[in-house]
Parts: C-alpha cells; structure tokens; sequence
C-alpha cells in the first residue's frame, strides 16, 4: 500500500488484482503500453477531430492520452466495470479535464449490441502488443 504522500501505482502486483492500474495488466508496464498504443494510432492516422471508440477502455490507460488529445466529445469509452473508469478519472485524468473534453462513458450489460462499420483493437499478450484493423 503506498504511503499518503506516494501515488499508487500498483507496481509490484500481478495483472488481474484488484488494482486499477493492475486489473488491466502488469502495473509496470501501464505508462508504456498507453504511449505504444497512442503513437501506433497516430501513426496510422488517428487525428483530433476524429471520434474514437475505445473498447474496453478499462482504467483509461490509453483514454488518459487520447482524451486530451481528441477534440471535445469526441471519445467514446465501453467498459463493463465502472469502478475501473472512475479510478481512471480520479487517479489518471482528473475532472476538470473531464469537463473540458466530454468524453461520453457506456457501462454495457449483457444485453447490449452495438453495430459498427470499422473497428481498431489493440491487443496485448505478455511481452508484445499488436494492432489489428478489421474494415466491414
């Protein structure tokens, strides 16, 4: 547990614990997997003005990037577990910024269907990443 004046980074826990830095993979590779996925979405094309769905967008690894950097509204998270979201927001991302940008959160259920024209995951296996574009 990190003392009052550190910041809790979960580092030394195993993916999967309860953490919201951890629950969504290994701590210590939390800053790099958000950088490595942000720049390989720029790279392929991902501007401000564009919209994101963020599938799966957990503690807001990757939304902590993408929401300053998209334009106001223009992010949308799915995630299943809202504890992780809100972790994010009060730990990664902040209100304010929140307010700012608007990005818009779905908490789906079971019974939720979506229906989409593209879609871009990054995936992630122990020790590499990789990025797979599907166009329908």
């Amino acid at each position: 547990m990190a003392s009052p004046d550190r910041e809790d980074l979960g580092l030394g826990l195993k993916p999967g614990d309860p953490q919201y830095r951890a629950y969504v993979g290994p701590p210590e590779d939390y800053d790099l997997v958000a950088a490595m996925a942000f720049n390989l979405l720029t790279t392929l094309g991902l501007r401000q003005h564009h919209s994101l769905l963020d599938i799966g967008c957990g503690s807001l690894r990757i939304g902590r990037l993408l929401i300053p950097y998209l334009n106001r509204g223009n992010y949308f998270g799915v995630e299943p577990n809202k504890w992780l979201v809100d972790e994010g927001i009060s730990r990664e991302l902040g209100e304010t910024l929140v307010q700012i940008k608007r990005p818009t959160f779905f908490f789906p259920t079971h019974r939720t269907r979506f229906r989409g024209r593209k879609c871009l995951s990054i995936l992630r296996w122990p020790n590499r990443s990789s990025a797979i574009a599907d166009s329908t």
